[in-house]
């Protein structure tokens, strides 16, 4: 090895470690908000399923959805009663990314139509 190559690996490790680094805080955002994404949906089709019991029992089904809702850490933006079926669409406030707020939305429908 002659001497002016010596000590250029240790850019090349900083370099690397910088590198590895910011991949892993990208890969830790995205997979956040995949389940932030994920439990939405499923927040979604529970708050559905409420409302539509609801309806089949003769309650308000809308409200019903509300209850659900607030029991899964979401907000019902609409809900409509489509025969006897019941539509909503919730959202959930994520994690702040890259300094913004973001809003996750999620739609789904139960009934027996």
């Amino acid at each position: 090895m002659t001497r002016p190559a010596r000590g250029s690996v240790v850019p090349f490790f900083a370099a690397s470690f910088v590198l590895v680094a910011l991949l892993a805080v990208v890969l830790s955002v995205i997979g956040g908000a995949a389940v932030v994404s994920r439990r939405t949906d499923a927040a979604a089709d529970l708050v559905a399923l409420a409302g539509a019991t609801a309806l089949q029992h003769g309650r308000d089904a809308c409200r019903a959805a509300d209850r659900s809702a607030s029991l899964n850490d979401v907000t019902v933006m609409v809900c409509e009663i489509q025969g006897q079926a019941v539509w909503v669409e919730v959202s959930r406030l994520a994690p702040r990314m890259f300094g913004r707020d973001l809003i996750v939305r999620a739609s789904a429908r139960a009934g027996p139509e």
